[in-house]
């Protein structure tokens, strides 16, 4: 894994902090797939967890970032490719330039004769600010050209 950028979000004492790496190795079927390691810190909850998003929902999540930087309206998604791992959105929530992140991280844990489902779910306001430097680092992420030019390979694979 080679392209890695950092998110940080703060609002107050609340924090929210996205490590993504994206795979780098052409050859194979996750190629431009990410690991997200995020750590939270929320009205006084904490925990941290990784996950694994497709590369489409990475570049979605990228633009609709930057449509709520550019245009201020809508909200930008991302959702683990496993269930329950991840859940992220991002939403203006007044004409005066305040968005809100809010989610929930976490994870099954199997024990001998049980799973545990354990999670913290978190929210707090943001400044543009920050949306402003997601969006550019995102757009950075997920403009790679060699990450492009596979991915219309693998378009014209399918075509044949």
């Amino acid at each position: 894994m080679q392209a890695e950028e950092t998110l940080n979000f703060s609002g107050g004492a609340d924090s929210l902090r996205i490590g993504i790496a994206c795979e780098d190795d052409y050859t194979t079927q996750g190629y431009g797939d990410a690991q997200l390691s995020v750590t939270v810190q929320s009205g006084g909850f904490a925990g941290s967890g990784s996950c694994w998003v497709d590369r489409m929902s990475l570049r979605r999540f990228s633009q609709a970032l930057n449509t709520l930087n550019t245009k201020m309206r809508g909200t930008a998604e991302l959702r683990s490719l496993s269930r329950g791992e991840l859940a992220l959105a991002i939403r203006q929530i007044s004409s005066r330039g305040i968005f809100a992140v809010e989610g929930e991280v976490g994870r099954l844990i199997n024990g001998a004769d049980q799973s545990f489902r354990h999670a913290v779910s978190f929210g707090f306001e943001i400044e543009l600010s920050q949306v402003e430097q997601a969006a550019k680092q995102l757009a950075r992420l997920t403009a790679d050209t060699a990450w492009n030019v596979v991915e219309m390979t693998r378009r014209n694979d399918q075509d044949l």
